[in-house]
């Protein structure tokens, strides 16, 4: 099976189609969500625009799970494709989530000073992972994927983790000096902790490609 993969390589464009689109998609939610981050006044805008991006993502994810469904012989394992469309699924998913809770559930109108910073990380995430999506191809051919890719992710993931941790630490400081503040505490929780997966699915689709190199060479 490993040499007819070899051979299917480069033969299966509609494949490199679906992920090419998956990671614009991933590209332009982390461009949306900063954007949300500097424009904290018009939030609801930006986590309209994200919902957009969201549905086209599910189209994207839906249409490449119909298109395996179809193909037996790929030049990728169906799980690592999967796992793949999952993840770059979820990064969206959780973006819009953050966005969603901002703008629209709770509607909350302090923007945190932090908030900018974790955006900015996720942007480079998100962006980063849109490439890796794009020349999934090309994947396979790199030497240094640990120290080009998945050190440097870790890296980001753990600043961010720094900066959500800051931000849950003022916001219940807040809340413990006035109960008042509570439901905004809680508020601004699930909002931090969608962005924190967001970076977990991030790590999780280098973690699917560090094998490339060793499956598919």
């Amino acid at each position: 099976m490993g040499r007819l993969q070899a051979l299917l390589w480069g033969n299966e464009k509609p494949l490199f189609d679906h992920f090419r689109q998956l990671g614009e998609c991933i590209g332009r939610a982390g461009e949306e969500f900063l954007a949300l981050a500097q424009d904290f006044e018009h939030s609801k805008i930006h986590a309209d625009k994200l919902h957009e991006i969201e549905h086209e993502c599910d189209a994207v994810v839906e249409s490449l799970f119909d298109f395996l469904n179809d193909n037996t012989f790929l030049p990728i394992d169906h799980d690592d494709i999967e796992q793949l469309a999952r993840h770059g699924d979820e990064i969206v998913d959780l973006l819009w989530g953050a966005a969603n809770r901002i703008g629209n559930i709770y509607e909350l109108t302090d923007p945190d000073d932090e908030l900018p910073r974790i955006a900015e990380i996720l942007l480079r995430m998100t962006q980063e992972t849109k490439n890796l999506f794009i020349h999934i191809k090309d994947v396979r051919r790199k030497k240094n994927l640990k120290a080009d890719i998945i050190l440097p992710f870790r890296e980001q993931e753990s600043n961010a983790d720094d900066i959500r941790d800051k931000i849950a630490n003022v916001r219940f400081k807040i809340a413990r000096q006035d109960p008042a503040g509570i439901p905004l505490w809680i508020a601004w929780s699930e909002v931090i902790q969608h962005l924190e997966h967001a970076t977990d699915r991030c790590v999780d689709v280098t973690d699917v490609l560090k094998r490339f190199p060793r499956k598919y060479s």
